[in-house]
């Protein structure tokens, strides 16, 4: 049994991710809490292999809260459901140290796939948000240091099977 945490801004969205994960077997939903940085103790206290966070918009500190949170439990995978399906939102949100990316468009199909991979210590990106065009983005330092972290066994490296 996987324990998740969600957080982000309360809405509609979130609500059905809730309801995705109730009817998930495999998976559960440890708690709730707003994306912020004390959401890792909050994960921490309940246990949670997962934070999966929802971002519906993204303010100019999203991506440091999230390594915020990353910093202070780092044993905790971060799973970022987003509304923006663009490849470089997603390489930010990697940049930041979460360990997959799924658009909410996509999770009804692919939510309980990326929670497991995530918290088995693999890598986990939409094939949505995988395949859209680059439109100019270019591989980021952060990018590189996932590829060779999964080179060198460092906590980025995805799961053997």
């Amino acid at each position: 049994m996987i324990k998740v945490v969600l957080a982000g801004t309360p809405s509609p969205a979130l609500a059905h991710l809730r309801a995705l994960l109730s009817c998930a077997s495999d998976i559960e939903l440890a708690g709730e809490t707003l994306l912020v940085p004390e959401a890792a103790h909050y994960a921490l206290e309940r246990g949670a292999r997962v934070l999966a966070i929802y971002l519906a918009a993204s303010t100019g500190d999203t991506f440091e809260v999230i390594r915020r949170i990353r910093d202070a439990a780092p044993d905790v995978r971060l799973l970022v459901v987003s509304a923006h399906a663009e490849r470089a939102f997603a390489a930010r949100a990697f940049e930041a140290g979460v360990s997959g990316y799924l658009w909410h468009s996509t999770a009804d199909g692919e939510l309980t796939s990326a929670i497991a991979e995530v918290a088995a210590g693999g890598l986990y990106v939409s094939l949505d948000v995988y395949r859209r065009p680059r439109r100019g983005l270019r591989a980021s330092d952060g990018a590189r240091r996932a590829r060779k972290g999964a080179r060198d066994g460092s906590r980025t490296q995805r799961n053997p099977r």
